[in-house]
């Protein structure tokens, strides 16, 4: 490929040679789109990784394999390696076992060329259910708003960005995390001044869910989930941003991070010492960043939430809590502890109506 040609580096990070690289790229380079893959063999050899490549780049230089060797378990080391090889003027990056629907990566380049600095790719998983993250406003692609598109419930920076973004320190994945080093990098995004867009349409990157063992889907310890949630709220940037803003991200943390973390652990025994103490204080830290964070959950959420709150939370109070959260009625799943809440742009019933219309756009427009 000439050099002055590219237009769009993407880079995979590859920690097992298990993985379906070949499907990866290939779903990359379908569309034709002048793109150069960077394959980063993340402590593995990258010789037989090279072999199996060897044919699936129709063009001279548009696939590349590297090693890198950091020793640490985590995607942000081959990723940022790979981000920094970069020269394109848009890069990208894509797991090991996804893929990209034919048309996709065309669509985003599209979007980029009409004034895109951030393009937000559809997902949807490989059984073909849609990933509804972020809920956009079904009407809008263009010019995305942090809270009323819900851009923060969006982590994975997957799609397109412009790679002079990349030279603001803070746009980076967080290293050193075993999960979640990537939410700081997403907030970054999509409560910066960039202009995003979402490009409609079929084509969608897929979630691979065949490998034998996925990193993103396994469950992790609670100091796992509670590490990147710290490591962003302490961030100077994130103080400074709107209280709207603010509150927008601090209620997706609470619903998606922390309420998850304690729905998972219906058993006192799998809460280990100090870690109920330990959400509790990111608990009341992310209901401290604006006004009104708990009024929009519901009221099956808000028993949890509550019960957390309170001095001396411990292990026994969490599980029962998740139990009674897990076996709670429909009503109490979706209502909010005041009725008018439930009209709040963040409620369970306001999510319930924009995922139906959002449903019904899309079988108009022919997207599904």
């Amino acid at each position: 490929m000439v050099e002055v040609t590219l237009r769009v580096d993407m880079v995979v990070a590859l920690h097992d040679p298990r993985r379906p690289i070949e499907r990866a790229v290939a779903s990359l380079l379908a569309d034709g789109v002048p793109v150069r893959v960077t394959v980063v063999c993340h402590g593995i050899d990258p010789s037989p990784i090279a072999e199996r490549l060897a044919t699936v780049g129709a063009v001279p230089g548009s696939v590349r394999v590297v090693a890198f060797a950091d020793g640490v378990q985590s995607p942000t080391g081959p990723f940022m390696y790979g981000l920094r090889m970069a020269t394109a003027e848009h890069v990208g990056i894509m797991g090991s076992d996804d893929w990209l629907d034919p048309g996709a990566l065309r669509a985003w380049l599209e979007a980029a060329d009409l004034g895109a600095d951030v393009v937000v790719g559809r997902l949807r998983h490989q059984s073909g259910q849609t990933v509804r993250a972020p809920l956009v406003r079904p009407w809008r692609t263009r010019r995305l708003d942090p809270v009323r598109d819900r851009l923060a419930y969006r982590t994975a920076p997957l799609g397109l960005f412009r790679r002079c973004l990349l030279s603001d320190p803070e746009w980076s994945l967080t290293p050193g995390l075993r999960t979640g080093d990537d939410l700081a990098f997403g907030v970054r995004i999509w409560t910066s001044a960039a202009r995003i867009d979402y490009p409609r349409g079929r084509a969608a990157y897929v979630i691979g869910s065949d490998a034998t063992e996925r990193v993103t889907t396994a469950p992790h310890p609670v100091s796992d989930v509670l590490a990147p949630i710290e490591h962003l709220l302490d961030r100077p940037w994130f103080a400074d941003l709107p209280a709207p803003v603010r509150r927008a991200v601090a209620i997706k943390l609470v619903r998606v991070h922390l309420l998850g973390a304690v729905a998972a652990r219906t058993e006192a025994s799998r809460w280990m010492p100090g870690e109920p103490e330990r959400l509790a204080h990111v608990l009341a830290r992310c209901v401290a960043q604006a006004p009104n964070v708990p009024a929009p959950f519901s009221r099956a959420d808000r028993c949890v939430i509550d019960a957390a709150l309170r001095p001396g939370v411990s292990a026994v109070t969490l599980a029962a809590v998740a139990e009674r959260r897990r076996t709670a009625s429909r009503l109490d799943g979706v209502l909010t502890a005041r009725l008018r809440d439930a009209l709040m742009r963040e409620s369970t019933a306001r999510r319930y109506l924009n995922y139906a219309l959002s449903r019904f756009v899309e079988r108009v427009r022919g997207d599904r």
